[in-house]
């Protein structure tokens, strides 16, 4: 007869870590492809920017005599037409003493708001 208190013992397992079900021979790792991850990878461009292949452009002395001029016709400061064409600091006199390394955006902004039309030189493939 058994007693109202008689009590079976549980016994409580937790479940095997990764680790522990390596060990034992029941999961199969696979090494996945180094370029899965497309977010890290980095274009080729700029991989031979960093090599020293590629020589960015800074302006020209074309595009900062056509700068200057279409400023001092418009009497404009250089920090006037940073404002008015919405750019950093100093971008128009990087640009005027040809040491700004020419970015498309910063080249749309001033020939929209200065009316002129210069385009980006194109990028040196040094071999």
């Amino acid at each position: 007869m058994s007693h109202p208190f008689d009590i079976e013992p549980v016994i409580l397992r937790r479940k095997p870590t990764k680790d522990e079900e390596i060990k034992k021979g029941n999961i199969q790792t696979i090494k996945k492809p180094t370029n899965v991850n497309k977010q890290n990878t980095q274009s080729t461009d700029m991989r031979k920017i960093e090599n020293e292949e590629v020589q960015l452009m800074k302006s020209t002395h074309d595009m900062s005599l056509a700068i200057q001029n279409k400023r001092k016709e418009l009497n404009l400061t250089q920090k006037e037409a940073n404002d008015k064409c919405q750019l950093p600091p100093n971008t128009i006199n990087k640009y005027e003493n040809m040491t700004a390394i020419v970015d498309q955006n910063e080249l749309t902004k001033i020939n929209k708001s200065l009316n002129l039309k210069l385009k980006k030189p194109k990028a040196v493939l040094i071999q």
